[in-house]
């Protein structure tokens, strides 16, 4: 019985942790604190925390990077990671989300200009799309680059993480508003 509740209590342990603040700093010099929450099992991220339902476009990730300047600036990005079959090139892209409830929106690359085959692009979230996006479910991304778009459908086990990671850093958001 013990062994049946332990394996229970590891199972939800599971399923419900899968987000993880993978930085959490003040800058030295610059007194920007900066957060870093990532939709991974662990802390390190892995083939099991891709997040797309078909591997031919390659994996894609996602983090939410909070940055709190001293002068009560707040920066929030969406922070997609790619690791792809080709080097491709991310130069001012837009990332599109669609949410299962229909709703979508845009937002603009904030990080700069990359080309390889593992890149990382951030793309600065607003407000009003930050709340849309703790509540509801994400079906899909499309990443529009100069060389047309390509579309991302969000794996079914992984929506409610990602919903979870969302509601995790708005949580930090809020406490860094204060």
């Amino acid at each position: 019985m013990k062994q049946l509740l332990l394996l229970i209590a590891l199972l939800i342990s599971t399923v419900s942790f899968a987000q993880f603040i993978t930085l959490d700093k003040i800058d030295d010099f610059t007194d920007v604190r900066s957060i870093l929450i990532q939709n991974s099992k662990t802390k390190d991220l892995g083939i099991q925390d891709n997040i797309s339902e078909n591997i031919d476009n390659g994996y894609a990730y996602i983090s939410i990077g909070l940055d709190k300047h001293s002068d009560s600036d707040l920066k929030k990005s969406l922070i997609i990671g790619l690791i792809l079959k080709q080097i491709k090139c991310f130069y001012g892209s837009q990332l599109s989300l669609l949410f299962e409830n229909g709703e979508k929106f845009t937002l603009e690359q904030s990080t700069r200009d990359v080309c390889n085959k593992g890149v990382v692009v951030g793309f600065l979230l607003p407000d009003t799309h930050f709340t849309t996006s703790k509540n509801n479910l994400l079906k899909k991304i499309r990443i529009t680059d100069t060389k047309g778009h390509t579309d991302y459908t969000i794996d079914k086990k992984q929506q409610e993480n990602i919903k979870k990671t969302f509601e995790l850093a708005f949580s930090k958001y809020q406490e860094l508003q204060q």
